[in-house]
């Protein structure tokens, strides 16, 4: 199963890279990007099940709450998207006042991630034991860094003027 996320990732980063390398039109390459994130989320879904272990009363709870942060996580997602298509529709030469622009929506993007995350750890908190919050938010982490690892190595560094 973790071989099938790496994958995975591999196949969303070559795509987002295909952006800047090439003349792909946003649009396509936005509906090839929803396609590879919606299997990201299906491993990522099979990935937390197995690392989890909960006990049978735990389940339901569980799965429900993690439906309802996948589905704000995605829409954080959406709106980092838009951000990386962003600056692969103006690669290589970007305008400063769309450098600009692309450092604040990526800031609050980022800030609405962390808000997100504190608001779910408290709802976390009354479904899981201590120990199992942080494996919980352990293994989101960890597989939020494989796939930035993977964007970080495909997403070439803006050029300077």
């Amino acid at each position: 199963m973790k071989n099938n996320f790496l994958v995975a990732v591999a196949s969303f980063a070559t795509i987002i890279f295909a952006s800047f390398a090439t003349a792909a039109t946003a649009a396509n390459v936005a509906d090839v990007m929803h396609m590879e994130r919606a299997q990201l989320q299906a491993d990522r879904q099979a990935i937390v099940g197995q690392a989890m272990q909960l006990a049978p009363d735990q389940t339901d709870k569980f799965w429900a709450l993690y439906d309802k942060y996948a589905a704000e996580r995605k829409k954080n997602g959406d709106k980092m998207q838009k951000v990386v298509l962003e600056y692969a529709k103006y690669y290589p030469t970007v305008p400063d006042d769309v450098a600009k622009k692309l450092m604040d929506d990526w800031m609050s993007v980022e800030s609405e991630r962390l808000r997100m995350k504190k608001k779910y750890v408290s709802q976390f908190k009354s479904v899981l034991t201590p120990q199992q919050l942080v494996r919980y938010f352990q293994t989101e982490n960890k597989l939020d860094a494989i796939i930035n690892f993977g964007l970080a190595a495909d997403i070439p560094l803006m050029e300077q003027k």
